[in-house]
């Protein structure tokens, strides 16, 4: 995107008046598209909050050493260091959700799918019922899913009251299918959960 390729930060930079403050001189070589307008502000803050100190000229700088040297040690280790993403695969793949259920949500920890993460939830509010427990987020986000997708290409909209009864109806379905309930009814199965 930069008309110049080959431009050094130093050329990139150009000074604000007389004072020491300086700022970023970017030139693309074509406009931005609407649609890419985000990224591109994304980009221009992410360089306004790393200027370079006044005074250096260019050098290549190795951040995983303090001096800015590269050497093999600091190379060695960020290898050997484990990914700082930590996948909750208990809470995703371990409940007793049906498969599509517990897909859709992985997808939603991977911010593959436009919803914010409802999982952390793992093991609250006790043992006596935890595993019932861990099934809620999962059946809360597909409740809603649905309920989204009704709403976008159905044209179709629930009540709060129609939403809650889906959610403990799905809760109580999936918690019999799986075992881990013994209640007949699903208010059995509410009052179960309060105990």
């Amino acid at each position: 995107m930069a008309s110049n390729k080959e431009a050094s930060v130093a050329s990139s930079l150009e000074r604000l008046g007389l004072e020491e403050r300086r700022s970023w001189d970017v030139h693309f070589f074509r406009s931005p598209n609407d649609w890419e307008m985000g990224g591109v502000d994304d980009f221009l803050r992410t360089l306004d909050s790393n200027l370079p100190p006044t005074g250096n000229g260019d050098r290549m700088r190795w951040k995983l050493s303090k001096n800015g040297d590269f050497n093999v040690r600091s190379f060695y280790n960020k290898l050997r260091r484990p990914l700082p993403i930590i996948f909750p695969w208990k809470g995703v793949w371990k409940v007793k959700a049906p498969r599509r259920v517990s897909f859709f949500v992985w997808t939603v920890v991977w911010n593959k799918i436009l919803t914010d993460t409802l999982l952390g939830w793992w093991n609250w509010p006790g043992k006596l019922s935890s595993r019932i427990w861990n099934l809620a987020p999962l059946c809360l986000m597909w409740c809603l899913w649905k309920e989204r997708n009704g709403r976008t290409f159905e044209d179709m909209e629930s009540s709060d009251d129609q939403l809650l009864a889906s959610f403990s109806g799905t809760l109580f379905d999936w918690s019999r299918a799986w075992g881990l309930t013994s209640s007949d009814s699903l208010p059995l199965f509410l009052i179960s959960l309060l105990l």
